[in-house]
């Protein structure tokens, strides 16, 4: 049986302009940094001259020196009707270990350390992290942390895309109203009725593939970034036709370690997968030659943009923010020490 297909956003006049902030991971400087650099006030509750809206892709906490603060910052922002922020897999990641249905992950390692020695504070940002949307859609524009998957989106549309999450999701902001996916927790767990068996390639969850990419078997077995062999890769999902991808319109996605743009390169994803010496290798012979901040206009031919800068500052010791200009289709990142 086909799966009907996913809500479309609501109908009526598109929001106001909005800002669609990249990976934090804990890194409130660079927020604030790029913040200020599009136009927001950000000690005065982050409010905008323009009325600007602000869609964050998840990944707000871990890695960076500052995790509680950031949720707590962007839970206060989407809270005062600012913004909203989707699902990234590393909230997915913390959310499931509190719930004890996974054990933590080095990568989250010290955040699950830091909830067990702050619990009263972390406790409703847990709370919140735990309702967060997957995925939104704009006039021309699809906004997921990882990859806006057809069949994924679609298998997930009747119990995920159901009027009383987007109802709820309304109450947040502006942007509220253009949620396609909800959040797969409920109740404390997994929502029940998710989709229990994965699709190919991978074989991976529906609702994980959204927010973690899906996986191919790699040419030959590799150490990654986190000195792990590994004989799976992530997919460059915006590399070639993929059926499975959406054709017309843009997607704005975080997730895949990228580099801001610059002069003689004006790359708007990587060209491989995060995670792979290529990778690696990419970023190092290039992250010297980058400015700390910057703006770049994204021509009208690129249909996947990529605002994930902070895998490429890591292991310089630095937090970088990225961030996507709708409708004006720029990209903006700011860097700054940890």
């Amino acid at each position: 049986m086909t799966p009907e297909p996913s809500p479309r956003p609501a109908s009526g006049s598109p929001p106001g302009p909005v800002d669609v902030i990249g990976d934090v991971h804990g890194h409130l400087g660079a927020l604030r940094r790029v913040g200020g650099l599009l136009g927001y006030r950000t000690d005065d509750g982050w409010s905008h001259p323009d009325g600007r809206q602000l869609l964050f892709l998840g990944d707000l906490v871990d890695r960076g020196p500052a995790s509680l603060d950031v949720a707590e910052e962007v839970m206060r922002l989407v809270a005062a009707g600012r913004g909203l922020c989707l699902m990234g897999n590393h909230e997915y990641n913390l959310v499931s270990t509190a719930l004890g249905l996974c054990d933590a992950r080095p990568s989250n390692a010290d955040t699950v350390t830091d909830l067990a020695l702050r619990p009263a504070r972390w406790q409703p940002v847990l709370s919140w992290l735990a309702t967060l949307p997957l995925a939104l859609e704009l006039p021309g524009l699809r906004a997921v942390h990882a990859v806006w998957h057809n069949r994924c989106a679609e298998a997930l549309g009747p119990l995920l895309g159901s009027a009383p999450i987007r109802a709820a999701a309304a109450g947040t902001a502006a942007l509220g109203p253009w949620v396609t996916l909800g959040s797969p927790f409920s109740a404390g767990a997994l929502r029940e009725g998710l989709p229990s068996r994965g699709l190919p390639p991978g074989d991976d969850l529906p609702h994980e593939v959204l927010i973690k990419g899906f996986e191919e078997e790699a040419e030959v077995p590799f150490l990654d970034a986190d000195d792990k062999w590994r004989k799976q890769q992530r997919v460059c999902w915006w590399l070639g036709q993929r059926d499975d991808i959406p054709a017309d319109g843009r997607v704005v996605f975080g997730h895949y370690w990228c580099l801001p743009p610059r002069l003689g390169a004006e790359l708007f994803a990587p060209p491989y997968p995060t995670g792979h010496p290529d990778n690696a290798s990419w970023l190092h012979r290039h992250v010297q030659d980058l400015a700390a901040e910057g703006r770049w206009p994204v021509p009208a031919h690129e249909r996947f943009v990529c605002v994930d800068y902070n895998g490429t500052f890591m292991h310089h010791a630095v937090g970088c923010v990225g961030a996507y200009r709708w409708p004006e289709h720029e990209v903006v990142w700011a860097s700054e020490p940890s």
